[in-house]
């Protein structure tokens, strides 16, 4: 995107003056400028290196020291998402990791320490949805509206 911002910019200076005339190659100029000054300000999935960070390591070393009992659930989430961020791999699809047990087994907790180890902005990134099915789908006569939302939440992130 950078070259050809550049390129169109040459061309429409040096090439096209008539058709460019000042104004319009100082515009075309400041906006090839600002994208390369602020385009990765915000997470963005062109830059994913930026913002991706994942620690293998601290993963382990967080889940062991705070996790008790889990020690299978543990070494699966370390593996799974190694495999998953694993350098050289072209992840087709997006990780999506299931937590379930009964209230206060620490699930939501373990999903903090992924996010911390596996994202520079940890929970607070937006490549992070963290869903609640308590708090997000109270009711169970709206099942089917559910599902399209959890469907809808997952195509759009």
């Amino acid at each position: 995107m950078r070259v050809f911002m550049r390129a169109f910019f040459l061309v429409c200076v040096f090439l096209v003056p008539a058709a460019c005339e000042p104004v319009s190659a100082a515009i075309i100029g400041f906006g090839s400028w600002a994208y390369e000054k602020f385009k990765c300000r915000w997470e963005c999935c062109y830059e994913e290196t930026q913002w991706i960070k994942f620690d293998a390591a601290g993963l382990r070393k967080d889940l062991k020291a705070h996790v008790f009992g889990q020690h299978i659930a543990v070494e699966l989430v370390v593996k799974v998402v190694s495999g998953h961020t694993r350098v050289g791999r072209e992840a087709k699809k997006a990780l999506v990791l299931s937590f379930e047990g009964i209230t206060g087994s620490g699930k939501n907790y373990v999903s903090e320490f992924v996010a911390k180890n596996l994202y520079k902005e940890g929970m607070k990134s937006e490549f992070v949805h963290k869903i609640i099915a308590t708090h997000d789908y109270p009711l169970e006569s709206n099942l089917d509206i559910y599902k399209t939302d959890l469907k809808n939440r997952i195509v759009t992130a």
